[in-house]
């Protein structure tokens, strides 16, 4: 994997946590100097590229104590840091201005930062959230962007310090957003093998862990909401963004209640749902001996980059999905392209499978028209579809009511309207698409 080295290592990694005592806290001394170093080519600018790593260094505050130190960055695009300010009667509130990144080695004072996270920092900051709102025409340059390191003990109040700030002429981002919603994986007792062994969450497992795998809400959106079916009983399990190794402690792509395996914390599971802090590492949550195990929702909040939030209840999620009818169905909707740019216009033209069922449908009110139309498992563009009518590109009359094998092509159903309801079903189970009247049709 490459790497843009952006700044010198000049520190050493933080050495292990000693406690004075089992029972109490460990003595620490606020620490007074940090400095996040200089980068040597700060007055370049740096464009980033998928996969890049950006690597920084820092000093190492002194705590007076050889402790666990964690860190984390912090970017904006505006002349100085703003912090988060509650409103009063007379003063509103105070939104911060910047965005935290989390590296992938959280515990070292020389650490790199993934581009993806540094480009999806600076494009929040500018209200970009997803894959279909980043610029079509040119790739962003962010202009004198503001670096400062902010360095903690984990479980410590008040031991928090933030470096200097740092100036970096310019940053060409790139779109990081995944074109298609992501997974996360449970990982634990519950998924456990058919010797009770807990499965490595690799490629080579991907099978097995597609029954244990909850959907992103949306492309880019961080949340991931799904149900799972808990064995009863204690059952240990944490999550993992991607199959991509066990990984390492405090770092993705495990996410825990806390980030060091074997620190893990008990989880109450009940009708109520009930939220737990996540973070990156490989802490796991437990429920208890006498849990009676059931179907569980599971809701993963990362958008806030250091406060992520795991709710848990019993029950099941209906989950839904879409494919999106693409056609001529009237002088105001006439072949629209079926990509991202169009997403808002075909939220109105698709049909809906709602459970998992296989079964995608919807009825719609239509004036009078002479109607061609295939279907689109996803707005990518235009070509061959799995959903159409004849893999020649020629169109087939539709008789009313009667199922047609569909084929991958771009051959179009026909059939002519006069008004009213009418009902268009997609069955992937018998791979059949099906147009039923709710009035009286011509065909």
């Amino acid at each position: 994997m490459k790497k843009l080295y952006i700044f010198a290592a000049i520190a050493a990694t933080a050495l292990g946590f000693t406690a004075c005592e089992d029972d109490k806290e460990p003595v620490y001394s606020q620490p007074t100097e940090f400095v996040l170093n200089t980068p040597p080519m700060s007055g370049q600018t740096t464009i980033l590229q998928k996969g890049d790593l950006v690597n920084f260094t820092c000093t190492q505050p002194n705590y007076g104590v050889s402790l666990i130190t964690t860190y984390v960055i912090d970017v904006t695009s505006a002349d100085e840091f703003v912090e988060a300010a509650e409103g009063t009667d007379e003063t509103p509130a105070v939104e911060a201005n910047y965005k935290t990144i989390s590296p992938a080695e959280a515990n070292q004072a020389n650490f790199n930062i993934k581009a993806e996270d540094l480009s999806k920092a600076l494009l929040l900051l500018d209200g970009i959230e997803g894959y279909s709102s980043y610029p079509k025409d040119a790739d962003p340059i962010y202009e004198d962007v503001k670096v400062r390191c902010r360095a903690y003990l984990n479980g410590i109040e008040g031991s928090e310090i933030a470096s200097n700030v740092v100036t970096m002429a310019g940053i060409q981002v790139y779109n990081p957003y995944p074109a298609v919603p992501r997974f996360i994986y449970l990982v634990g007792n519950p998924s456990c093998n058919d010797a009770g062994q807990w499965v490595e969450p690799s490629k080579g497992n991907a099978k097995h862990y597609e029954a244990w795998a909850i959907e992103e809400t949306g492309v880019g959106t961080d949340v991931y909401n799904g149900s799972l079916v808990i064995p009863e009983g204690e059952q240990y399990f944490r999550f993992y963004l991607g199959l991509e190794g066990w990984g390492g402690d405090n770092a993705l792509p495990s996410i825990g209640p806390k980030g060091v395996d074997g620190e893990n914390d008990p989880i109450d599971i009940t009708a109520e749902p009930q939220t737990y802090k996540a973070v990156p590492g490989k802490g796991s949550w437990f429920t208890s001996a006498s849990f009676p195990g059931g179907a569980v929702t599971f809701t993963l909040d990362m958008t806030v980059a250091d406060d992520w939030k795991l709710t848990v209840a019993f029950g099941e999620v209906v989950k839904e999905s879409y494919v999106y009818l693409c056609g001529d169905f009237s002088d105001s909707f006439n072949w629209a392209t079926p990509d991202e740019t169009n997403a808002s216009v075909y939220e109105n033209w698709s049909l809906v499978d709602r459970g998992n069922t296989g079964i995608y449908t919807n009825t719609f009110d239509l004036e009078a028209h002479d109607i061609y139309f295939r279907v689109y498992p996803e707005l990518t563009g235009w070509g061959a579809t799995p959903y159409s009518a004849d893999a020649t590109g020629a169109n087939v009359d539709v008789t009313l009511s009667q199922a047609y094998e569909y084929v991958t092509g771009e051959g179009c159903w026909h059939f002519n309207w006069t008004g009213g309801e009418v009902t268009f079903t997609l069955d992937t189970k018998t791979g059949t698409m099906t147009v039923t009247p709710g009035a009286t049709m011509t065909e």
